[in-house]
């Protein structure tokens, strides 16, 4: 018959608390990884476009790329480089699609969308802000559904489209857009 001595039970507990803790730990350090995407992109919104480049090549997170690549678009539009913002739109879409993540492939496609607005495509414009916004809509992501709704009354409006324009502003309007141009709320 084996007997456990009070001295081998606490040894026990000890292990058995010590085990736990580094689970409670491994739990936390899950979740600082799994922070919501509009914390990333909150993170590196006013880092410069080297900066940028830099950090994308370093990470290895498709969520950071994603996050980074988008922020990059936006630069790239702010500093009229459109050849550049069309590629890494399409290069953000290529990162996503493996993840199957909805708001990375939202963001992708958005991304995609204000590239073809500058490039005055309209159709192409279109095709990527609706599958943004079903991306969106899938992730239930209110905020980047109102983004891109607000996308889209922005080129229904450069088309003339004044039903369009206003259909999906009052969409955006719903969805508790903050004031200001649709690109500075897809900044934020």
């Amino acid at each position: 018959m084996y007997l456990i001595t009070l001295q081998q039970r606490t040894i026990a507990m000890i292990i058995y608390f010590r085990a736990l803790a580094l689970v409670v730990a491994l739990a936390g350090i899950g979740r600082l990884q799994a922070q919501p995407f509009n914390t990333l992109f909150a993170s590196i919104s006013d880092l410069p476009v080297d900066t940028l480049i830099a950090r994308e090549k370093a990470t290895d997170d498709p969520r950071m790329k994603v996050a980074l690549l988008a922020r990059l678009v936006q630069r790239y539009l702010y500093i009229n480089r459109l050849d550049e913002c069309m590629s890494t739109s399409i290069r953000t879409l290529a990162i996503a699609e493996p993840t199957g993540n909805d708001t990375l492939l939202g963001r992708a496609h958005l991304s995609i969308g204000v590239s073809f607005v500058i490039a005055n495509e309209v159709n192409g414009a279109l095709k990527h802000f609706n599958i943004a916004l079903d991306h969106f809509t899938s992730a239930r992501d209110s905020i980047w559904m109102g983004a891109t709704c607000k996308e889209l009354a922005v080129l229904y409006q450069r088309v003339g489209d004044h039903d369009g324009t206003m259909r999906y502003m009052r969409k955006a309007l719903a969805l508790g857009m903050p004031s200001g141009s649709a690109r500075e709320a897809c900044q934020h």
